[in-house]
């Protein structure tokens, strides 16, 4: 963009006549698969995923005002505690504007313990989640920290 030229946001913003209504989104991954109980067995499907992405939302949606998915993605990852398998998963892609970042900041520990919550019951190696396009990820077991 040279100078002289508007910001690009305020282009659309002033030429559709809207305003920016957020500029933070947290973006959580919901794999359908977890660890089975048998150490060195395959991933197994879980039996409630829906009801993991249906509880994501409505915990975004009493934080944040709102959230939606996407129809999962199809994703492979190795699993380098299991040698090294390639596991295949659908992983449903929930995210949510925050809105009020107060508000998010006062009901973090919520999301914190979906997050663990998932993780833990789940058996899952990790859970990714993102800020603003940054990457986070707890692997299991994890340590306590506040």
């Amino acid at each position: 963009m040279s100078s002289g030229e508007p910001d690009k946001g305020q282009f659309v913003s002033k030429a559709i006549g809207a305003e920016a209504a957020a500029t933070d989104k947290f973006t959580l991954y919901v794999p359908n698969k977890g660890r089975s109980e048998t150490e060195g067995e395959p991933q197994v499907e879980l039996p409630n995923w829906q009801g993991w992405i249906r509880r994501a939302l409505d915990m975004f949606c009493k934080i944040n005002d709102g959230a939606t998915f996407f129809p999962p993605a199809r994703g492979v990852y190795l699993d380098q505690k299991n040698n090294n398998e390639e596991v295949w998963e659908d992983t449903a892609i929930v995210y949510s504007y925050i809105f009020d970042w107060d508000k998010f900041r006062d009901r973090i520990l919520e999301v914190r313990e979906f997050v663990r919550s998932f993780g833990k019951e789940t058996r899952q190696a990790s859970v990714m989640f993102e800020l603003n396009g940054v990457a986070y990820q707890i692997e299991w077991p994890y340590e306590e920290s506040d």
